[in-house]
């Protein structure tokens, strides 16, 4: 048992601590850092004590998932974070989805599920083998309540390969703990750089070696979800909100991770993505056809039935106007985060344009489909057959547009 005397000294050392913060405030001292933020200020300060006087209001201490367009706490964000070492993060992963393979440089990730499932793959550091001598690729199955760990640097991705979205929670041990997305930022080296590393195994501009550096089983399992869930029609209304959140949202993570790329390394398969995002909500001609060139293609290239009606329903999908619902959000999008720069450089628009089409005029990028994609947004926005919220999103990007065109965006 623990003398009395020890308990006193441990007493009179924990009041002598205490005397600093409880006598009278004492003001921080001035500096020159009256234009720097206040996560700046924050990790300036010399104790902690200060710290608080710059966080003087109560609701300093509180971050409001709803009402943050990114679902993550870091200081940056959320100030009052600074010094704790810890930031926290919430999101969705939408049905059959798969999120991109990532790493986090400067923390540890605890990865929560709260509702659905995922399964989730991560690549230890090297040297970590698995009983074959092979690299080591742990792969869990988690369900609600149930936790996996990320460690530093450390490769992972998840997939949701149900019909529902699988809700999650994460903490991560530093409170700027970042993001490394491993495709985009190995592909964006020199080809002399890549070529060096990977051998003979990209030659040229293959796409689809590229394609296969995606995990082979993590694909599968999104496949095999997609199969599974596609009784569900596209347009029933639950479906059709999922759908949109989800796609929204992958847009919104896509734009805002391509603001965060130094200008210098800016990776131009974001706006090529942006860009056909556009083309995919503006260019498509939502009409009736009874005979469609592309799935008249398909007789021949689908050899078994629920793969044709599958490829059937989504040309078919294209061409109604509900599917704007679902585009419209994601477009608008990239107009309010990297229009100016989709403007000004075009992004990878040199595709053979589609049968179908609205856009008549030539391949590749000129001012003229922007003109294009302005006029549609408009139109969009008085077509009563859509969602009224989808109208008015639709009425956004033709402001953000002509202020482009005027030169007074400078988003980029």
């Amino acid at each position: 048992m623990v003398s009395t005397s020890a308990l006193r000294s441990v007493a009179a050392v924990m009041i002598a601590l205490a005397i600093p913060a409880s006598a009278a405030p004492q003001p921080v001292s001035k500096r020159s850092t009256s234009e720097l933020s206040l996560t700046a200020q924050l990790r300036l300060a010399d104790t902690a004590i200060e710290r608080y006087q710059l966080l003087p209001k109560d609701e300093d201490f509180v971050f409001n998932f709803t009402a943050s367009e990114v679902p993550v706490a870091t200081s940056q964000i959320f100030p009052a974070l600074v010094g704790t070492g810890a930031s926290f993060s919430i999101g969705e992963l939408p049905a059959c989805s798969m999120s991109f393979l990532h790493l986090h440089p400067r923390a540890t990730e605890l990865f929560a599920l709260t509702s659905g499932r995922v399964l989730s793959e991560m690549v230890p550091e090297a040297g970590v083998l698995d009983s074959e001598g092979k690299q080591r690729v742990i792969r869990v199955e988690l369900g609600p309540g149930m936790v996996t760990i990320y460690p530093a640097g450390s490769f992972h991705t998840q997939v949701n390969p149900d019909c529902e979205p699988a809700n999650f929670a994460a903490a991560f041990n530093s409170d700027e703990f970042a993001v490394g997305l491993v495709a985009a930022e190995t592909f964006s080296l020199s080809d002399d750089v890549i070529a060096a590393t990977f051998g003979q195994s990209i030659a040229g501009e293959d796409i689809e070696t590229v394609r296969n550096a995606i995990p082979t089983t993590m694909a599968i399992k999104v496949e095999e979800c997609l199969k599974k869930c596609d009784a569900d029609h596209s347009f029933n209304a639950t479906t059709r909100d999922q759908e949109r959140r989800g796609f929204s949202n992958a847009s919104t993570f896509t734009t805002k991770l391509y603001l965060r790329i130094p200008r210098p390394n800016k990776f131009g398969y974001f706006i090529g993505f942006g860009s056909q995002v556009l083309r995919k909500t503006q260019d498509s001609a939502p009409c009736e056809k009874f005979h469609h060139p592309r799935i008249e293609g398909y007789i021949e290239e689908a050899e078994e039935d629920w793969w044709y009606n599958k490829l059937c329903d989504e040309e078919l999908e294209v061409m109604d106007i509900r599917t704007l619902n679902g585009f419209v959000p994601a477009a608008a999008v990239w107009i309010e985060y990297c229009g100016k720069e989709i403007h000004d450089k075009g992004g990878y628009i040199d595709q053979e344009i589609p049968a179908w089409d609205k856009w008549t005029g030539p391949a590749g990028w000129s001012k003229e489909p922007w003109a294009f994609w302005k006029e549609r947004f408009e139109w969009i926005s008085t077509v009563t057959a859509l969602d009224r919220q989808t109208r008015k999103i639709a009425t956004k990007p033709v402001e953000q547009m002509t202020s482009i065109e005027r030169g007074e965006d400078g988003i980029i």
